[in-house]
């Protein structure tokens, strides 16, 4: 299993990416995990609509029932 950082010495090592055009319940909630991100590292999560590489990102998918969700991570 290898090991993805999400933050080092209070620098964020990877993006947060909303599409621009996500409901705005998407756009909270990554606004909230950027939130708990930073308190638990003291990194600031940038919040943007595009990335290469790495990232942590918030996809809709109509295939999960209402309040389902998953977490995957991807490099």
């Amino acid at each position: 299993m290898s090991k993805l950082r999400i933050a080092d010495q209070g620098t964020a090592c990877l993006p947060i990416v909303v599409s621009a055009d996500a409901p705005q319940e998407i756009k909270t909630a990554a606004r909230d995990l950027s939130h708990i991100l930073w308190r638990m590292t003291g990194a600031k999560f940038e919040i943007t609509d595009a990335a290469d590489g790495a990232a942590i990102r918030f996809v809709i998918d109509n295939t999960l029932e209402e309040e389902q969700f998953v977490i995957k991570s991807c490099a």
